[in-house]
């Protein structure tokens, strides 16, 4: 083969690599708690739902201004931030081991989307908490992905003693969906002594997860792919 018919192989093989295979982009998603929204997003193709609380024992509001978060600080895409106070999201949590059934334990719970042009993965997670002397002691986070069957991180611990302090996980095996949704739920559990019902005894803050996402091959650029390949067979003959 002339030198210039493979470099010009390499660059056609190359070029159509690059229109199937994205690079991926990896970002956060967090919210503050001063809505149930998310407060910002930079995850390309991925959307995500709003923070809401189940299971709750009683009735509280999801979003107050009591007991506001201080003493933390965490990574914000790449920038140390300490914990925004002003208002948190809070939960009448059971005592008790962990229950996923109805009137069982207490969750916050989230969403997070894919477009049928991404392939979103999820890989760690973490939040500001704050549980009283009967609120949870230990957290884990399980997925719609199997109905809340399974731990998606090792389970991890709270302190309940009033005092706000930052939670990290990382995912023991990633989540990753395409043209998706799927809701999230972290599960507060293990607390002891009486409970009372309509009394926010866990609050959380700052929830902050990592993302990354990739461009999914559209069928024509898959199609190109070929064509180079098929192009690059009849040239090496």
């Amino acid at each position: 083969m002339e030198p210039n018919m493979k470099n010009f192989n390499t660059i056609l093989a190359v070029g159509a690599m690059a229109a199937v295979c994205g690079a991926a982009e990896a970002g956060m998603v967090y919210w503050n708690m001063q809505t149930i929204g998310a407060t910002s997003n930079n995850v390309v193709g991925v959307t995500s739902g709003n923070v809401v609380q189940g299971n709750n024992n009683g009735t509280t509001s999801l979003l107050s201004t009591t007991s506001v978060s201080s003493g933390y600080s965490f990574d914000l895409n790449g920038t140390l931030t300490a914990a925004s106070g002003q208002s948190n999201a809070g939960a009448a949590a059971r005592i008790g081991a962990l229950s996923t059934g109805t009137a069982g334990s207490a969750y916050f719970e989230f969403t997070l989307s894919a477009d049928a042009s991404t392939s979103a993965t999820f890989s760690s997670f973490t939040f500001g908490s704050r549980s009283t002397g009967t609120g949870p002691v230990s957290y884990v986070l399980r997925s719609s992905l199997d109905g809340f069957a399974s731990d998606l991180c090792t389970v991890g611990s709270m302190t309940s003693n009033s005092t706000w302090g930052l939670r990290s996980s990382t995912l023991t095996s990633a989540v990753t969906f395409t043209d998706a949704t799927v809701t999230f739920r972290i599960y507060g559990y293990g607390g002891s002594g009486s409970a009372s019902a309509g009394n926010a005894n866990w609050r959380i803050d700052d929830l902050a997860l990592t993302v990354s996402s990739t461009a999914v091959p559209a069928p024509g650029a898959m199609a190109l792919l070929g064509v180079a390949g098929l192009l690059g067979a009849r040239r090496r003959r």
